[in-house]
């Protein structure tokens, strides 16, 4: 059986800016625990870690599999709070001045939640000796609410408004379930495009006013998804390659109808996450649930702009 090593990050962004927005995904992750466990697996799970803690679980554990989510560029990707973690020298984005904890791919398996690393990060962590990766090559799209996180439908009585919250994240994690079923890596993203075609399918058979904003997240991380490396291996069939242990300190720093999807061009590229636009919801007496329609920037850009209370948005 394989060791599994789950990064459980919570906020990425400032809190003022989306709180919680990495819970979105972690908690779902939480979910699957038990049915990881029930197959076997040593499940890991280090909640909201740093860079620190991160390499500290790798170096105690030696797991085959890391998951996690963070705020990511085509070269980078990162933790809590976006401490900056792996990276590879590139042109592509001035905070990859150089290669940072690539030592750690060798024979490993990594399920990235992370926007972008998809398209260089993730090539050079199987250049580097990675066995396999999951991950983005373009942003990741998800619904959220506003003012109050509802992480894994929280708060919600609507059950297609807690379906709408968590379907993109447990697409994505179906490749990480279909790994310890025993599934081969080929097999496990057909399994992961499968669970996004089925969310995409009851989608367009909805008449909910948020059918049309799922849609557009489900279409564009469908197909923005990405497997790379060994696509016959199966986790748990050999141990990772040892790694060094951590010296120093870590450097912190769609075509659905009826609806028309968002030009992904028409939008600043940005990290985890994008949230698209939807509909003004009531949410029990907190106010209501408001489904962003423009990227939310990270603190590299000076693209963000602050969005007034109960005031929507529409990209541009």
């Amino acid at each position: 059986m394989a060791k599994i090593l789950l990064l459980e990050t919570k906020q990425g962004l400032p809190e003022s800016e989306l709180p919680k927005d990495l819970e979105y995904s972690s908690c779902i992750a939480r979910e699957i625990v038990p049915t990881l466990r029930s197959l076997g697996h040593e499940v890991i799970e280090i909640q909201s870690p740093s860079v620190a803690d991160a390499i500290n679980a790798i170096n105690t554990h030696q797991p085959d599999v890391i998951w996690h989510a963070g705020h990511g560029q085509k070269c980078m990707t990162t933790l809590e709070h976006e401490d900056v973690w792996m990276t590879h020298k590139s042109s592509s984005y001035g905070e990859c001045n150089e290669d940072r904890y690539l030592e750690y791919a060798p024979g490993r398996f990594f399920s990235m939640l992370s926007c972008l690393a998809g398209s260089e990060l993730g090539p050079r962590l199987v250049a580097s000796g990675a066995t396999a990766f999951m991950g983005y090559k373009t942003s990741f799209w998800f619904v959220a609410c506003d003012y109050e996180p509802c992480t894994c439908g929280s708060g919600l009585d609507d059950p297609d408004e807690i379906r709408a919250v968590k379907s993109p994240m447990q697409c994505d994690l179906e490749w990480l379930c279909a790994l310890a079923e025993g599934k081969t890596v080929r097999e496990a993203y057909e399994r992961s495009q499968a669970k996004f075609q089925s969310e995409i399918e009851y989608w367009e058979n909805s008449t909910h006013p948020i059918a049309a904003t799922v849609l557009q997240c489900l279409h564009s991380d469908k197909e923005a998804q990405v497997v790379l490396g060994d696509m016959d291996a199966k986790i748990g069939v050999s141990a990772p390659t040892p790694t060094p242990p951590l010296t120093g300190t870590p450097t912190g720093t769609p075509t659905p109808a009826p609806a028309t999807p968002v030009p992904l061009s028409s939008v600043v590229e940005c990290i985890f996450p994008r949230i698209l636009a939807g509909m003004l919801t009531p949410r029990l007496d907190k106010g209501v649930i408001f489904y962003r329609a423009k990227c939310i920037i990270d603190k590299w850009s000076n693209a963000f702009g602050h969005n007034p209370r109960g005031q929507g948005r529409t990209s541009d």
